[in-house]
């Protein structure tokens, strides 16, 4: 999403809204990165692979 073409209410202040717009990008970047990581776990785990999960009794 285009953040830079949401309009600003009228009673925001200039600086306060610039703040939100860039909040607003990296809360995005954010949250695509983790749903990435997420589609990539989640294809580890239906295909098999686990890493890193149980299998011994070494963590005991």
């Amino acid at each position: 999403m285009d953040y830079k073409q949401l309009k600003k209410p009228a009673r925001v202040k200039d600086d306060i809204w610039r703040q939100h717009l860039h909040w607003m990008e990296v809360v995005g970047k954010q949250l695509d990165e983790n749903i990435a990581k997420r589609r990539k776990q989640l294809e580890i785990e239906r295909s098999g692979a686990r890493t890193g999960e149980g299998g011994d009794s070494s963590d005991a």
